[in-house]
Formats: structure tokens, sequence, C-alpha cells
């Protein structure tokens, strides 16, 4: 009876641990409604007019931390900050070729705990820090290059470099301290296989850690300086094989013909929303874009290629997507045809 009670045990511990593959979330983007409507996901909508004296172009990101509004717009205008009432607080721009400038934003992050804003700047392989205020404070040598950063303190860094370059240079996912040297990987599991590079980097950060889409193994995963914890994990129909993401490069990309990669994300408590290009290198070079919205609960997933704002019929383009402000908050950036060069934001606050 004993023998018969372990067996029995061993066997349902083994079904569990293959169910976890088995409880991948599909995602077929063939499988289309009409529209995802607003009302579907968002409790209510209100809006904020950030003042500007003149146009920054395309906003790149946009971060919250307490009351206040970091916006990075075309790298050369620098780190806009704004107060809870849309007023300029600070300009970060010291663009120029002193020890306390920088000449290329790659990346830029908030750091939680300070508010202090921390510059990748790619040209001179550093990492600056600025103060709210806009003074400069230090720079760090970049003596491990990553594509993206986030910052929860002024002790660790976390760096995300999410393709394979080769042996000599690090990828994946991993903590540096204030030196900008390695203290620990937080994922480790990009092989060389992995060699396409798709622009944006995907993630939202919260105060104590940032959630991440990997492209290759399509999880989304909540990490923090402590590790990595995979929340859910997608099976895409139309994923990129491994082959071919080894060998995809720029003459090479008509590859990539009738796959999908997730373009961007945010996330809430409840909500999951996803953009998914799905690719068309041939002669007409035309991508094509589907939404998804799940629900983190019952894991349901509707799928779409229109988002329409049934709230208020205020308009913006289908494919602008969102910026995450925090984890019930989601923005995204009104279309004016005045020639003001203000920024509105349309405030989204999620079931």
């Amino acid at each position: 009876m004993k023998l018969f009670l372990g067996l029995l045990l061993i066997l349902i511990l083994s079904s569990c641990k293959h169910g976890t593959d088995d409880n991948r979330i599909i995602i077929n983007l063939n499988d289309l409604e009409d529209t995802i409507e607003y009302s579907s996901f968002v409790d209510s909508v209100s809006y904020l007019t950030l003042c500007l004296e003149e146009p920054i172009g395309e906003v790149e990101r946009i971060y919250k931390r307490e009351d206040y509004y970091y916006v990075q717009g075309d790298s050369h205008f620098g780190i806009f900050i704004f107060d809870k009432f849309g007023k300029q607080y600070s300009h970060i721009n010291s663009y120029g070729e002193g020890p306390e400038d920088y000449r290329m934003i790659s990346s830029f992050a908030v750091v939680a705990s300070t508010g202090d804003v921390c510059i990748l700047d790619y040209a001179s392989q550093q990492t600056k820090y600025y103060g709210m205020d806009g003074s400069f404070k230090y720079s760090v040598p970049c003596s491990n290059w990553c594509v993206d950063m986030a910052a929860f303190n002024l002790e660790h860094t976390i760096c995300i470099s999410p393709f394979y370059v080769n042996d000599d240079v690090p990828s994946g996912i991993w903590l540096a301290d204030k030196d900008n040297k390695i203290v620990r990987y937080l994922s480790d599991d990009v092989t060389p296989e992995h060699r396409l590079y798709y622009f944006p980097m995907i993630y939202n950060m919260s105060d104590t850690c940032l959630y991440y889409y990997d492209r290759y193994w399509n999880y989304f995963s909540k990490v923090s300086e402590y590790g990595k914890d995979i929340l859910f994990q997608f099976d895409v129909k139309q994923k990129i094989p491994s082959s071919v993401m080894a060998e995809a490069s720029k003459s090479s990309l008509e590859r990539l013909d009738g796959y999908a990669i997730c373009d961007r994300f945010v996330y809430s408590s409840n909500k999951l929303l996803m953009l998914f290009c799905l690719f068309n290198e041939g002669e007409n070079k035309e991508r094509s874009y589907v939404w998804a919205i799940m629900d983190n609960y019952s894991r349901q997933v509707k799928l779409a290629c229109e988002l329409v704002n049934d709230m208020d019929g205020v308009k913006i383009m289908n494919h602008d997507f969102f910026f995450h402000l925090d984890d019930q908050t989601w923005v995204r950036i009104c279309d004016e045809e005045a020639e003001s060069p203000d920024i509105r934001l349309q405030l989204l606050y999620v079931k």
C-alpha cells in the first residue's frame, strides 16, 4: 500500500511538472476579433497637459515617480521633468563634449529611491547621474556594456542585454554594483542562437521591480535585485524559429516574413496589453500589428487589429502605444493638430 501511494505521488508530481509546459497561454494571431474597446480594460480616463516652450520630437519614454513625470523626446533634447500639474520642473540637457555632458542618450532610468536620472551614454561609454534639478553628480565607466537598465537605488543597477554577441560580452539580465561590475546574473538563458535584436526594449518599471517580456522564450517575468520570477509563458503560434533568430541580420530580414514578435506591452495587476508585430519584408515591406489584451487571472486573451477608445471618443493613432506609469495606470500621447509644443497625456486607469 505504501509502495502504491509512493508511486501515485510520483505520478502526480510528474504530471504537475509536465503541466507547467502544457499551461502555456496560446496566442494565435490569426484568431482575430473586430476590435478591442477601451471599456473592456479601462475604468476611467483623464488628461494632463505637459507644458513646453518648444517641440521635443517623438516621446520615447515616460516614467512617473511620486508626483513627477520624466519624459524623453528625441535624444538631443534631453530629459524633461514635470510636476503633477504639467509644469516643467527641470530640464537635463547637458549635451556636449565635457566631462559632465553626454553625447548620446542610449537609455535612461529614474533611480526609484532618490529621483535621480541615470543616463546611459553610448558615445562616451559611461553612465552619467544627474539630480532632479538637472545638476551633474558623477559618472561611471561602462566596463560591461548593456542595451538598457533599471535602477532602484544608487548601489545597484539591473542591466539588460537581450541578445548574444560573443562569449566576451555579457548577455541576459544581471545585477551590477555602483562601479558597474557584475554582482550576479538574474537571467542567463540567452544562447548563441539568440542573435536577433529587435528594438525597442520592453520592460515596465515599478519602485521595487521591473516586468520583462523575453522575446526569445516568450515568457513574461517579474525581475528584482534578488532574482527573476516567470509569471506567464506564451505559446505564440507565429513565433520566429530559433534557426531564423540565429541567422537574422539586415541582409536576411526577408526570412522573418510570416513570423511575429512582441513589439511592446504594458502591465497592471489585473491586465496585460501586448502589441505584436507581424513581419512582411517582401516587395511592399509593410508590417501589420495585432493587439492582445489578457486577463491575468482567467488568462483569457482577446486579439484584434484595432484598438478603439469608446470612453470619450478622443482619437489616438491605432499603433501609438502605451507607457506604463504604475501598476494601475497607463498613458498614451494624444494626437494634436495644433502647432503647440505641449504634450497632452491620456491617462488610463486600468480595471
